[in-house]
């Protein structure tokens, strides 16, 4: 890829917000995702093969946010409005998940829970509040009612960026993928 970022981000930041837009994201949420698709896009960046063009290729990291975004709403709406106990036909659900899968999860906990420690402070705080489902503006207005530091959203995505980067290297310094 021979073209900067910066000349990228500017040919095709309509792009995204039109199709940001057209996925019915509300205007406060917007913002947040138009920033994980463009953080996206720079992480991608060197994997582009030009097997699409840059537009389409793009659009779909875009449109792929914004599919997170409505994926991560809905999980967020059911933590407020449950699952019935039963279904329709009145069976109970059933819980599928067998001892290893539980023992799996609780290692990864483990794991998860000593890259999170192994963060900077500032590092540490951001990736939390964005695994909470915080967005990147009301973790900017709640690190900023904490007087810890005045920031804004751009400042949030560069350390939710470099906190994900950081983790990844310590879970892949713990044999993990």
């Amino acid at each position: 890829m021979r073209e900067n970022f910066e000349d990228i981000y500017y040919g095709y930041k309509d792009l995204v917000w039109s199709l940001i837009n057209a996925s019915g994201i509300p205007h406060p949420d917007s913002g947040d995702v138009f920033q994980e698709a463009w953080r996206s896009v720079h992480s991608s960046l060197r994997g582009y093969r030009g097997e699409a063009s840059l537009q389409a290729w793009i659009g779909t990291i875009a449109r792929r946010r914004c599919a997170d975004y409505w994926e991560q709403k809905k999980r967020h709406d059911s933590r407020f409005n449950p699952a019935p106990e039963w279904d329709p036909e009145g069976a109970p659900f059933i819980e599928w998940r067998t001892a290893l899968d539980e023992l799996s999860s609780r290692e990864k906990t483990a794991a998860l829970r000593r890259g999170l420690e192994g963060l900077e402070r500032d590092q540490r705080f951001v990736l939390e509040k964005r695994i909470e489902g915080f967005k990147y503006r009301e973790i900017a207005e709640l690190y900023n009612e904490l007087n810890l530091a005045e920031v804004d959203t751009n400042w949030v995505g560069k350390r939710v960026f470099e906190a994900r980067e950081r983790l990844a290297e310590i879970l892949r310094g713990e044999g993990l993928p």
